[in-house]
């Protein structure tokens, strides 16, 4: 049943769908193992330090620094588009997306662990407010990406070892370049106003 699975994945038109349901099926395990990672970590002082340097980074608002702010904001995306080119990408990608939902929830649970409702309002202005435009962009660039490592991979098997990067299609460019073009509006956002609202939740938590 794998193996027809499997086969009906490199050679069906329906690879996008496919690379957004794994990537997303490991997203979510990934976000809920980060979770409860994060809520059965014993030991509360390791934690309360954790969280603690975590705040501190952030109370003394930093001079917009619009380059820092795309390289935090693109490089997930970046990482996904690049396996896009490997024919390791069927299988990289949605550990890519088991990842980044690790650690983003892991990061959420401890903080929200250790300050309680008093860190709601600087889990959603660090996690949330970029959360509603850089998830569905990365899970559009990981699907595409999916499927374009399939397309490698297939000219791969087909070849005999050779595997041409294939021409990235119209669709492809299209949504690549308007999910670029909403993270680029996202790290300005960052730069400009997001991370002053992170630096004045943090300001008000005392711990």
């Amino acid at each position: 049943m794998k193996k027809r699975f499997v086969v009906m994945a490199l050679d069906g038109a329906q690879s996008d769908f496919v690379g957004l349901i794994l990537c997303g099926l490991l997203f979510i395990g990934g976000s809920v193992a980060g979770s409860v990672a994060a809520g059965v970590l014993q030991d509360a002082e390791a934690l309360r330090g954790y969280v603690a340097a975590f705040l501190e980074g952030y109370k003394s608002p930093p001079p917009p620094d619009f380059l820092d702010a795309l390289i935090a904001t693109v490089k997930y995306h970046l990482a996904a588009v690049f396996l896009g080119f490997s024919v390791l990408g069927p299988l990289l990608i949605p550990l890519l997306a088991a990842v980044r939902g690790f650690f983003l929830c892991f990061s959420v649970t401890a903080v929200l662990r250790a300050l309680g409702a008093r860190g709601i309002g600087f889990t959603l202005s660090l996690f949330g407010i970029p959360a509603v435009v850089s998830i569905p962009c990365f899970f559009i660039l990981s699907s595409l990406a999916f499927s374009s490592s399939l397309a490698l991979l297939r000219a791969f098997r087909n070849q005999g070892g050779r595997a041409p990067v294939p021409p990235p299609g119209g669709r492809r460019l299209i949504w690549g370049g308007i999910c670029f073009a909403l993270l680029l509006a996202l790290a300005a956002a960052d730069a400009a106003l997001i991370s002053r609202l992170v630096s004045y939740a943090a300001s008000r938590i005392t711990l």
